[in-house]
């Protein structure tokens, strides 16, 4: 049988008793079907993210994704994920034109645009940051690939499955697929036994994925599909990408392990029901975590390149901020824009020095000082 949810009475008293941090919230984009692609619509919905936006007081993001199979259309997103630093909505395209008319009806709309800058070999934008750098005059541009986090949030959710402890745990990943590539050396420096089953002719094809990993003896098997029954019987997690056997792969798995719709809609749902009957879990992938981390990291790096990164003369003092290598001696602050703290004193190779002699200390007191006094014009 699988295994039983949880009920509402049992999770309740938990979550109102614990101190939870803000939670990812998906809002409705509007009451539409999600899938209409007239402008109006586009506008609508667009001016729905900004009025939610404000309402929080955080940033209103477009992600503009790319396609993995060409659309007529460009493809909107249901909801808005809402967290206490953004409000992010979606939309797909998978050519240029499609992506132009998006970022023009964008720009001025929202404050950053999350922009998948993976090209496609036969169809998609082809410079999408340059197309997007030219239209974009008002909106924050930022960019990321898509196939890579969509791996890493991969790699993330068998790692938060698998409570953390990946050592000597087997995961078998069903169907080659690039974005392979980036998932298995990052799941093997967990430390797992890592099979990947695809056809004869693509094995001697398959890259030595090994060498990518940091993990020194990681575990990084290639074994024809006739292996599949085997390797699924003994495995704590298994990974499709397409579904290539039919039923077979639900018919040997085994109880509580997980099921993962890598590709989403991949395994056909009468295998779904199968693996259920069986007792494992079918998981679908949750890119949106991940996607909202790279949002994080991508816009911080912005900011921190805008107002605090460099090195300049200020008050008769050279000052370093946001990584910038200076000559050793140099004064390192929180922003060399606008200062508000010392951090210390360059070592010339990029980081603090201490201790600080008396001379030294004196410097670091009258800058802290100036900086007190100082009021920054913006």
């Amino acid at each position: 049988m699988p295994p039983t949810p949880l009920s509402r009475s049992s999770v309740l008293p938990t979550l109102a008793q614990a101190q939870r941090p803000a939670a990812l919230v998906a809002l409705p984009w509007s009451s539409a079907n999600g899938q209409s692609t007239d402008d109006q619509d586009l506008e609508h919905r667009l001016a729905r993210l900004s009025q939610v936006a404000r309402s929080a007081y955080n940033y209103a993001v477009l992600n503009v994704a790319v396609a993995y199979a060409p659309c007529d259309s460009y493809r909107l997103g249901r909801d808005i994920y809402h967290t206490q630093a953004y409000s992010l909505g979606r939309v797909i395209v998978s050519n240029e034109e499609q992506l132009v008319e998006v970022l023009r009806a964008a720009d001025g709309r929202v404050d950053l645009v999350l922009l998948d800058i993976d090209r496609r070999r036969l169809f998609g934008p082809q410079t999408p940051a340059s197309t997007a750098r030219e239209l974009l005059s008002q909106a924050r541009l930022l960019t990321y690939s898509d196939g890579r986090t969509w791996a890493e949030a991969l790699k993330d959710q068998l790692v938060r499955l698998l409570d953390e402890d990946l050592q000597g745990k087997r995961v078998v990943i069903v169907g080659s697929d690039p974005r392979s590539h980036s998932l298995v050396p990052k799941l093997s420096d967990f430390g797992p036994y890592i099979t990947i089953l695809m056809r004869e002719d693509e094995i001697e094809r398959a890259p030595d994925l090994a060498r990518l990993s940091t993990e020194p003896n990681a575990h990084i098997d290639y074994l024809p599909l006739s292996a599949l029954a085997e390797c699924v019987e003994r495995a704590d997690a298994v990974v499709v990408w397409r579904d290539l056997e039919g039923e077979t792969l639900s018919q040997h798995i085994r109880p509580a392990a997980y099921l993962l719709d890598a590709g989403l809609r991949s395994i056909p749902q009468a295998s779904l029901a199968l693996a259920r009957q069986r007792g494992a879990w079918p998981i679908r992938i949750q890119i949106i975590p991940t996607l909202l981390g790279t949002l994080a990291a991508a816009h911080e790096q912005a900011v921190l390149r805008d107002y605090a990164f460099g090195w300049r003369d200020w008050q008769g003092f050279t000052l370093l901020a946001g990584g910038a290598i200076g000559p050793a001696g140099a004064l390192v602050v929180d922003s060399v824009r606008c200062p508000r703290r010392v951090l210390g004193l360059a070592d010339g190779w990029g980081g603090v020095r201490q201790p600080h002699s008396p001379e030294e200390a004196a410097q670091l007191q009258t800058l802290e000082r100036l900086i007190a006094e100082s009021v920054c014009e913006d």
